[in-house]
């Protein structure tokens, strides 16, 4: 929980920052950055859960430590952060993805136990 405040801190900042060095005003960063950080986050989250519950069941096309997980997830935060402060328009593109993983996570998670059922 922690970490997820201290990225939507994070984001407001930079996104603040980045508004107010491209001439705009920078105080909307503030709050786009707050509500679309934890977006990102539970996204990731998400992505890293799957991807170790894969790695330790065995799959033969999921292998790697949790270190190698993390590294990889680290490093394409960073090249999407760069992506995005050089090409403005790709920040508006992960924001349309971020959404539709979330969309299916949800959609993956509920599909998961739609069988299930207490009987009494």
């Amino acid at each position: 929980m922690a970490l997820a405040a201290a990225g939507s801190i994070a984001g407001a900042v930079l996104f603040e920052l980045s508004l107010s060095s491209g001439g705009h005003t920078a105080w909307p960063g503030l709050f786009a950055g707050a509500l679309v950080a934890p977006l990102g986050f539970a996204v990731s989250r998400g992505v890293a859960a799957g991807a170790l519950a894969r790695a330790a069941s065995g799959e033969a096309e999921a292998q790697g430590s949790p270190f190698a997980i993390a590294g990889t997830l680290a490093l394409v935060a960073l090249a999407l952060a760069a992506l995005s402060t050089l090409v403005p328009p790709v920040s508006l593109a992960a924001l349309a993805a971020f959404a539709w993983l979330a969309v299916q996570q949800r959609r993956r998670g509920r599909r998961k136990y739609e069988g299930l059922r207490v009987l009494r």
